[in-house]
């Protein structure tokens, strides 16, 4: 199938919070499906038998979220047997309004499931565009406050601006906590899914998307110590408690949260999406520190 249709954000968020994502992907799969003004009855077949007709979707999907949408008048079925499948016009009167109206593009895929995976991406892609906002606003930030200190501010409304910013933040500090790269942790995929949900299934999440082609990864590695004897990974993973710690011919490193970046559908209303190269940290300790450990370890010997 791997077809797209629109979605409007009215639709979206209503279905959503009543059903889902399988409900919101129950009712794209039907706009996609609907090639005229109405699903027409086949035969003596019901609405489920009609609808599976037309969409190949499963009885036991189509009787678990057709009620719903009939409820809520979304889709209708008519008393000769057609079935309505309400439009963007309809939905934009009827349903509750929000700030702003958006389409939404959503990928219908071959597999239900899939689709599924395609709603949940419409809150990453919102999750980061709105990082990649942060990391814009914070940069222009940095970037006032060094024309202040070197005095290169032309005009008298950003002298203005600079000298506000300057009482709220500092350079240093701007600095030291400006990530120029988006990121989401396994346990922010799962709460962006459901906020019920394991980091372990967010894990399995993150990666059912990176199959799909809806988002990829950078691996970021940061190094602990140059010194990689097994002395000094013991400091590390029993005294420092960094667990995730690991052994390579540079030294000690662990893997940090990943650079994110989108290669799926940009929404409609909102920024591209971004493409993002790895960069590298480091953390300093005192060597002192380590070296009395090891010591210790050697008298132990």
């Amino acid at each position: 199938m791997n077809t797209r249709v629109l979605l409007t954000n009215y639709e979206y968020h209503y279905l959503f919070n009543i059903g889902g994502d399988a409900l919101v992907a129950f009712f794209a799969t039907l706009r996609s499906c609907k090639k005229d003004i109405v699903f027409k009855k086949v035969g003596r077949k019901g609405s489920v038998s009609t609808i599976r007709h037309y969409t190949g979707l499963s009885r036991t999907t189509i009787n678990k979220h057709l009620p719903a949408l009939k409820k809520l008048g979304m889709v209708v079925v008519q008393s000769n047997g057609n079935i309505a499948v309400r439009s963007r016009k309809w939905t934009k009167k009827n349903l509750p309004r929000l700030k702003n109206y958006k389409f939404i593009p959503i990928k219908i895929h071959k597999k239900f499931t899939d689709t599924k995976w395609s709603i949940n991406y419409v809150r990453i892609h919102t999750n980061i565009n709105k990082q990649h906002n942060a990391i814009e606003k914070k940069a222009e930030r940095i970037e006032q406050l060094k024309h202040l200190q070197k005095g290169t501010i032309r005009s008298y409304k950003e002298l203005k601006r600079a000298k506000q910013l300057a009482r709220q933040h500092s350079l240093e500090g701007l600095k030291k906590n400006h990530r120029l790269t988006s990121t989401l942790s396994n346990a922010r995929f799962a709460k962006l899914r459901h906020p019920e949900l394991s980091r372990t299934s967010g894990q399995y999440g993150k990666h059912k998307l990176m199959k799909l082609g809806y988002i990829g990864q950078n691996r970021k590695f940061e190094i602990l110590d140059s010194n990689n004897s097994k002395a000094h990974w013991h400091y590390w993973h029993d005294i420092q408690g960094i667990k995730n710690c690991f052994i390579s011919k540079g030294g000690i490193y662990r893997e940090v949260s990943p650079d994110i970046f989108l290669l799926g559908e940009t929404l409609l209303g909102s920024s591209p999406a971004h493409t993002l190269t790895p960069s590298q940290t480091h953390t300093t300790i005192p060597k002192d520190s380590i070296d009395a450990y090891v010591d210790s370890k050697k008298k132990q010997v």
